[in-house]
């Protein structure tokens, strides 16, 4: 059976490093705003837990949107999202009962947008249930899950684990690009005088003939 009181998640967001943005007894909303080496990128993760007693697949249409528009007042971050900018929500809902179609609806259902991904999370005395994650998002997706699971079910491994999707891409693509950029506008100039040094220095001067 899964605990469904909101108290042991929000000291659970906390450990985790979020800030409360709203703390009532019905619904909390928390932010997390943290630079990944693992991935080479900036998350903004917003979560937001709801305790109702049951929960509809009515209730959850429109919460991206409304979590969307929410998460723009609380996110402190300027980056333009998409550029090592991602803006994750975890949208939790803790009932006591839920809707079949809710149900269906939280496995099969990941939205998204520009730099952005929505989770909705279903957690009843039984079960937590998730959408796993698109092709899309896979180089994240093991922080959400871990967020997931830490709040939703109160599950998992207490250690945030590395993005090993995120990892590969970043070491393929990102931090070779970062070296190669910090070369052409910072190290190469400094190697002009060592190269002139280096491919002057053995020279004679040529006698003029007469």
């Amino acid at each position: 059976m899964i605990d469904l009181s909101l108290a042991p998640r929000l000291e659970e967001l906390r450990r985790l490093g979020f800030e409360l943005a709203r703390d009532r007894d019905d619904e909390v909303v928390a932010v997390r705003c943290k630079w990944h080496w693992d991935m080479a990128m900036r998350l903004t993760t917003v979560v937001r837990l709801r305790r109702v007693e049951h929960l509809s697949k009515l209730d959850l249409a429109g919460q991206q949107q409304t979590l969307e528009r929410v998460a723009e007042e609380v996110d402190p971050s300027v980056l333009p999202r998409g550029f090592q900018q991602g803006r994750q929500l975890i949208d939790i809902w803790v009932c006591d009962s839920a809707e079949e179609g809710a149900v269906r609806y939280c496995q099969d259902t990941v939205g998204k947008g520009m730099g952005l991904a929505w989770h909705p999370v279903c957690v009843t005395p039984e079960a937590s249930t998730y959408a796993p994650m698109p092709i899309w998002g896979l180089a994240l997706y093991a922080k959400n899950e871990h967020i997931m699971q830490r709040v939703g079910a109160m599950d998992g491994p207490a250690d945030e684990p590395i993005a090993k999707v995120g990892l590969g891409l970043a070491i393929l693509v990102f931090y070779p690009s970062f070296v190669g950029l910090t070369l052409v506008f910072c190290g190469l100039p400094a190697l002009i005088p060592v190269a002139v040094w280096f491919f002057e220095k053995d020279k004679t001067l040529k006698r003029l003939d007469g």
